[in-house]
């Protein structure tokens, strides 16, 4: 009122400048094995996004930055993709809010290997090295898409890159497997194995007559024991092996007619099959005898006569061997 007026003071006002964020991503990662979802730690990528600077991020889970995420090292994100959006803040102690960045996650699904039972597996008698077609067990580790990967140590770091013939050592160690599709790797589990004494078989030899045209009957029920060793356990007969399969079965060995000279036999005990042997069949050419006679003889002085009649073998048989039995 008194019209009196006091110095003029600077006031400095300083804008701090607007916190501009880096892009980051977008992130491509794979689920938990058999989940479609994984946790990440979003503050990975903070430095990314800040760039150096002092600023700081807060991460949010919706686009307008309201709904702050409360722990942004253990956040689950699901499958196909999942959106976060990361927000600037500059420095102390002001902190002023800056720009929202959105950051994706793409979700890959990682397969889930199966925990298989222990497998029994047959062992030949002097069997030191197994060979083992592990794909066979492939359906019990994953049904489904993606490829079963076959490991020898437990860590699966040392592959198996010949699962189909896998040499296997006795006594046999146990192997490990994980499914890999789409650049994911499962869980790894471990294949254990039961062996089982397969029971031994020793190779025959039958004999039977040729009936003329050039073919013999062979009743093969006369050599199981020779074959099974007396074990009693089953004797099946084969007409062909390749030296990997058997085929062609013989289902009637009471009375198997053939040319053959050699099929071949197993010994099953219901769970192990022996190795595969040979059969000789021996066919014994059909003996015939040369007609001679009739003969005329002196008799002694009672009216009969006594009389060699193994001095005619060898004119029965001509060339031929054998034993001539004689009848009346």
């Amino acid at each position: 009122t008194t019209g009196c007026r006091s110095e003029i003071e600077d006031m400095i006002i300083t804008v701090d400048p607007f916190p501009f964020g880096n892009p980051a991503g977008p992130f491509t990662v794979c689920s938990e094995p058999g989940t479609e979802s994984l946790v990440v730690d979003l503050s990975e990528n903070n430095d990314v996004i800040v760039g150096g600077t002092t600023n700081s991020v807060q991460w949010f889970s919706d686009p307008d930055a309201t709904m702050p995420i409360a722990d942004p090292t253990a956040y689950t994100v699901m499958a196909p993709s999942t959106l976060v959006y990361a927000r600037v803040f500059g420095p102390a102690p002001l902190n002023c809010p800056g720009e929202i960045i959105e950051v994706e996650y793409f979700v890959l699904l990682t397969p889930l290997a199966m925990q298989p039972d222990p497998i029994d597996i047959c062992v030949p008698v002097d069997t030191n090295v197994l060979t083992i077609d592990l794909t066979q067990y492939n359906e019990l580790i994953h049904i489904g898409g993606g490829t079963v990967l076959w490991f020898s140590d437990p860590d699966a770091n040392f592959e198996i890159l010949d699962p189909e013939n896998y040499q296997a050592s006795l006594p046999l160690q146990d192997l490990y497997a994980r499914v890999e599709e789409n650049g994911c790797f499962s869980n790894i589990v471990t294949l254990q194995f039961n062996p089982l004494l397969a029971p031994e078989a020793n190779p025959a030899m039958i004999e039977a007559c040729d009936d003329g045209s050039g073919l013999g009957t062979y009743d093969l029920t006369q050599i199981i024991d020779d074959i099974n060793g007396g074990s009693g356990d089953d004797v099946r007969f084969f007409e062909e092996f390749d030296g990997e399969e058997l085929s062609g079965e013989i289902t009637e060995p009471e009375e198997y007619e053939t040319d053959r000279m050699v099929i071949y036999a197993i010994v099953d005990d219901g769970e192990c099959q022996s190795s595969v042997v040979e059969v000789e069949l021996l066919l014994i050419k059909q003996a015939f005898l040369n007609e001679i006679g009739p003969f005329t003889v002196c008799p002694d002085a009672d009216g009969t006569a006594t009389i060699d009649l193994t001095s005619y073998d060898d004119d029965l048989l001509g060339n031929q061997t054998g034993i001539i039995t004689w009848f009346e």
